[in-house]
């Protein structure tokens, strides 16, 4: 087990350096950041004073390229997502990860979410204030947001000289609601008309049956036009047709 929590710590520490290694790269594809529109600090424990949090690029969300105004995908698939995330739970460093869409809702009270994950803390807190006035207020029901993290998940503190020692603040737009439905445990088709599409042949079935039930309703009607045409058209049908009498011609 100690193993398994030791590779944990090193895959967030991995990830966490690499952040920090690769962001002029994503300055020099993508442009600047934009400017911080909230505080990016935090209060150490030991001194009370404030720490300017470094400002990085979310590699769990997708990105806008200013030079072509096309959207490139997010760094990290959803499957390497949530595999961080799984790692990170267990070796108790989920507030050193960005906001996406697996990561947890951090505790905003947490003093570690509060230190390492600055700007996520403030739009936690903010988000939750919101939701208690519009409870109160009696509105039309909003998305609710998911319950937060455990606190097992959030408990390891890094040590001073630590790669994760540094307070980071994410760059990128943080969505802490979630689909209608997703709070009853329907995750997967949250939010989505129908629960499967099926298959084709399921979709076209009422369609089918309706045709089938037009075809039956007029099928004696149709036998008989179908008999009278053919009795007109040739009243004794063992005979020879008239055209054979007149003797054809040779095929070749």
């Amino acid at each position: 087990m100690a193993s398994a929590t030791v590779a944990a710590r090193k895959s967030v520490e991995g990830f966490f350096a690499r952040e920090i290694r690769q962001k002029g790269q994503h300055v020099a594809r993508f442009g600047p950041l934009p400017p911080s529109t909230a505080t990016t600090t935090s209060k150490g424990k030991a001194s009370g004073s404030q720490v300017t949090a470094a400002r990085l690029p979310n590699p769990f969300l997708p990105r806008l390229n200013a030079n072509t105004g096309r959207w490139a995908p997010a760094k990290y698939s959803l499957r390497q997502q949530a595999d961080l995330v799984k790692k990170a739970k267990s070796a108790g460093l989920l507030q050193h990860l960005p906001p996406g869409p697996k990561t947890p809702i951090l505790d905003p009270t947490n003093p570690n979410v509060q230190k390492y994950n600055p700007s996520v803390a403030a739009a936690v807190s903010a988000a939750f204030e919101a939701q208690k006035k519009e409870s109160s207020s009696k509105k039309k029901r909003q998305a609710v947001l998911p319950q937060v993290s455990k606190e097992s998940w959030t408990a390891t503190t890094p040590e001073k000289g630590d790669v994760l020692n540094k307070p980071v603040s994410w760059v990128g737009k943080i969505d802490l609601h979630q689909k209608a439905g997703a709070d009853a445990g329907i995750k997967l088709y949250a939010g989505k008309k129908r629960m499967f599409k099926g298959h084709r042949w399921e979709r076209l079935k009422d369609a089918r049956e309706r045709k089938q039930t037009i075809l039956m309703r007029d099928m004696a009607e149709r036998i008989r036009v179908y008999k009278e045409y053919y009795k007109k058209k040739r009243p004794n049908p063992l005979r020879p047709p008239k055209n054979s009498l007149k003797g054809g011609k040779i095929p070749f």
